[in-house]
Order: C-alpha cells, then structure tokens, then sequence
C-alpha cells in the first residue's frame, strides 16, 4: 500500500502526526450442503492494509477477522422478486458495517502502535477481495456484466 498512489494521495490529505489505516474487506459465498435446505452463507472478513501481504495471508496469523454473516436461500425456484430483496439485504448488512467509518475518518482514531507510540489513525475503505460473482454480487449487476467499466 505504501507504493500505491492512492495511500499517498489520501495520505498527503491528512494532518500532520495522522496515520492511514487502509481497510480490506473480502468476500466469498459458501455453500452448505443440500441436506440442510440448500443454503448458503456469505462472510464478510476485514483486515488492515498496513500489514505485511506476507503476514496477512497466513491463517495463523489471524489478520483477517469475521466481521459478518448473511444467510442466503439459493433454490432455484425463488421468485424474482425475492432475489431483489436478498440483495437489498446484502446492501444492508454491508451499509451497517461501514456506518461509521466516516466518522472514524474525520475524528481518528487512538491507536496504540507495537513501537510504545500512540498515533491517531485515520481508516478508510481500501478495497474489497471478491471474485466475478461477488463482485456482480456487491455492484448489483447482472451475470456478464462488468463491476469496472460498467457494461
């Protein structure tokens, strides 16, 4: 992240003795098996990009923290409507756990850093690892259509 343009950018933006906590969320929906009622689960999962890829893609290292669940019914005969209404309700669970992240930014946060430093961290939504589905998923588009260029 310290490379990106990005973190520059917003960071140039901050007070002085203000620290960027770039947050990453990831998503990918799981299946649970059909002897259950075909459902499936969606967790959402969060991390920080001031960690080390190296650190924070090792699972023992716990850098990725569940931070949701939505439980989806995946029946082929639902009604269209009631698709609609799931992904509403995905939009919901993801507007509920961004709520405050605003306000985080522009008040900062304490932060007790490994160094005995206390530092004022400022977090902001850096990014969202999900694959093509989860991608339509989030951007409410349809199948074959593009999250990036909008087609």
């Amino acid at each position: 992240f310290y490379t990106a343009d990005f973190f520059n950018d917003e960071h140039s933006k901050l007070p002085p003795g203000c620290t960027l906590v770039p947050i990453l969320f990831a998503s990918d929906s799981t299946k649970l098996a059909d002897q259950v009622g075909d459902h499936s689960l969606w967790p959402i999962y969060m991390s920080i990009g001031n960690l080390p890829a190296s650190l924070r893609s090792r699972p023992s290292t716990n850098s990725w923290i569940l931070d949701g669940i939505e439980r989806t019914h995946t029946k082929s005969y639902m009604e269209e409507k009631y698709k609609a209404l799931k992904d509403d309700a995905i939009h919901g669970v993801i507007t509920v756990l961004l709520k405050d992240l605003d306000r985080f930014y522009e008040r900062g946060l304490r932060l007790d850093c490994a160094d005995g430093k206390i530092r004022n961290g400022r977090p902001i939504l850096a990014g969202w690892i999900a694959d093509y589905q989860e991608y339509n998923k989030l951007c409410q588009i349809k199948s074959m259509g593009c999250a990036v260029c909008e087609i």
